[in-house]
């Protein structure tokens, strides 16, 4: 069985980022191929950032508790459901090339792993230290609509040392194309590939959730209060609120959501489970951070036929808050998931053939 190496974010506790790379895993494996995700040394940068976030944890020992019990579920969900190379890949150097002949291809995905803002994008995951037939990528992320003046030239000669390209956002594709002249396949992002069946099969029950009907309020930044009770004065059912401390796991967070009347978040992966799981919900900007981050979104709403489902929109137009047809939706969602899964197969067809060839 061939052996692919699976790179993305690892490090953190990110319902989106762990639950993306179980359907990638996921995906490879019902293709025949055996898949491994590769845990990275941090370099000097993302170190400091990861020590800096654990000091203002362990300064407010409360907060430091709630992460302790995170830390336990996301930990209990990787042992069980994540398989990862045992060894740790450098974050630079020539020590990195023993990784290489381990496996048969290397795919970078999914996930913002290409955002030039996030201190642990480095160049491993453009594959810089792979040869060129066994790299690939599958909906990786750049998170903003323009690349740095001063990255320009070092994203433009990473992007094309490589021959085929896929991005999950038209932002990504744009960007791909004004640095390098060439296309990009937008795919959908790999949670969209498993169905509902699938993920049912990950649920464990959550202390947290009410059998009666509830507001779920999931947001990774800046919790925009005035604006959710405002909300509520519309909608009147109580409010699960979730922030970036709660105690929850990916497995825990796929039964509040499956059970869920309303979705609030500022997250992609959360509107995704909300479209899985056929939730209406409502997209806020981001708070906390002075990037834009809607690509993601507005992509989502042209590739699935979905209407505006952002605050500014909707609490002019309440009536249209749990108003959402995911007939319509659903039939956009297969048709682009037809082609997403053939761009990964043919991909995986490549790589399997040049290592025939190889042999």
């Amino acid at each position: 069985m061939k052996k692919i190496a699976i790179l993305t974010f690892t490090n953190g506790m990110n319902i989106g980022q762990r639950l993306q790379n179980y359907a990638l895993q996921t995906l490879l494996r019902d293709e025949g191929f055996c898949s491994y995700t590769v845990r990275q040394r941090p370099s000097w940068t993302a170190f400091k950032s990861l020590i800096k976030e654990k000091i203002k944890i362990l300064l407010k020992p409360k907060r430091c508790v709630k992460q302790i019990k995170k830390a336990v579920l996301f930990h209990r969900f990787n042992q069980k459901y994540i398989s990862f190379e045992e060894k740790k890949l450098a974050s630079s150097g020539k020590c990195r090339e023993k990784f290489v002949a381990k496996f048969d291809g290397f795919i970078v995905g999914s996930d913002q792993i290409w955002n030039p803002n996030s201190p642990f994008v480095g160049e491993n995951f453009f594959l810089d230290f792979v040869p060129r037939e066994k790299r690939f990528t599958y909906a990786p992320s750049f998170s903003v609509e323009k690349i740095p003046g001063s990255l320009v030239n070092t994203y433009s000669k990473r992007l094309n040392r490589f021959d085929y390209l896929s991005v999950r956002e038209h932002a990504g594709a744009d960007i791909i194309h004004s640095l390098t002249g060439r296309s990009a396949s937008v795919v959908l992002d790999p949670t969209l590939l498993l169905t509902k069946k699938q993920w049912d099969e990950l649920i464990v029950s959550c202390p947290l959730r009410s059998d009666s009907p509830y507001i779920l309020s999931l947001f990774l930044g800046d919790i925009p209060h005035a604006d959710v009770a405002e909300l509520k004065a519309k909608i009147n059912y109580p409010t699960i609120e979730i922030d970036t401390d709660s105690p929850i796991g990916p497995m825990e967070f796929l039964d509040l959501v499956s059970h869920a009347s309303l979705v609030l978040t500022d997250s992609y992966h959360i509107t995704i489970f909300s479209i899985i799981y056929r939730k209406p919900f409502i997209n806020f900007q981001r708070r906390g951070t002075s990037i834009d981050m809607n690509s993601r979104f507005k992509t989502l709403y042209s590739l699935l036929d979905i209407p505006d489902r952002s605050w500014s929109f909707l609490r002019k137009n309440p009536s249209k808050i749990l108003d959402l047809n995911y007939n319509l939706i659903y039939n956009a969602l297969c048709e682009k998931q037809a082609f997403s899964r053939k761009f990964l197969h043919d991909e995986l067809l490549r790589i399997a053939d040049s290592q025939a060839k190889s042999c």
